[in-house]
């Protein structure tokens, strides 16, 4: 095999997702479950707060240019702007729910479990380094039955930065000790994954798909699919055993 060390992304690229957190009955099924904790809010009033919350605490993010944060720190913030001191727990299951809510589709793309299978009898490193949030994507992972799938797993909420930002691509090379030209990114964002990994050093492989940003720039990327089938990509990666 060509490349020891396969980076993916996740949604998008490995699981098709859908979310609307847009949908006014979306913050009114929230607010619902907040003033059933205590925290007494309005559709509209939560749904402002949040974005609010969310503004300022990418202020104190690691990268400016590119920041993350971590959703849980909203909810919790939600709750004590209502005087009421949540649990960690109830925090998990604020952001259990609050995705739940969202969620109007869920899977696999078709192919990949034969892609992953492939890449595990070649016996690749497979790492994960997608712009997510912890308190959804590790239940999904589960969900989906990729938890056991990667060496390594990085997520944006976890590091204060996400996709393109170099630290984050920084970050996974130094601690797993990545050798940029023994690697390839497979991601469905021309920007995020393709660009990103092509500032890294590494090769590209760019799935596009109905979710996927339109393309706005130059596609670095060595080989592209753009009707979002995953078996292409596994054959292409057969061509370079």
């Amino acid at each position: 095999m060509k490349y020891r060390n396969i980076i993916f992304d996740l949604y998008g690229t490995l699981i098709d997702i859908r979310t609307d957190e847009e949908d006014p009955l979306f913050w009114e099924k929230i607010a619902e479950y907040y003033k059933k904790e205590g925290a007494v809010y309005t559709a509209k009033e939560l749904h402002r707060s949040y974005l609010s919350l969310v503004k300022k605490e990418k202020r104190k993010a690691a990268d400016p240019l590119y920041p993350e944060i971590d959703l849980r720190s909203v909810f919790s913030l939600l709750y004590r702007q209502k005087n009421i001191l949540p649990t960690d727990g109830l925090i998990e299951k604020t952001a259990e729910y609050f995705r739940l809510s969202s969620l109007l589709r869920f899977g696999l793309y078709p192919g990949v479990r034969e892609l992953l299978a492939y890449l595990r009898e070649q016996k690749c490193h497979l790492f994960l380094l997608s712009n997510a949030q912890r308190c959804f994507t590790m239940k999904e992972l589960a969900l989906s039955g990729l938890d056991g799938e990667f060496d390594r797993i990085f997520l944006s909420s976890d590091r204060g930065c996400c996709k393109p930002s170099p630290r984050f691509f920084e970050i996974l090379i130094r601690e797993c000790g990545i050798v940029p030209e023994e690697t390839v990114m497979i991601g469905n964002d021309w920007l995020a994954d393709m660009q990103g990994a092509y500032d890294a050093g590494f090769s590209g492989i760019y799935i596009h798909q109905p979710i996927s940003p339109a393309i706005a720039g130059a596609l670095h990327a060595e080989y592209s699919v753009m009707d979002g089938d995953v078996f292409k990509v596994l054959a292409y990666l057969r061509t370079l055993g």
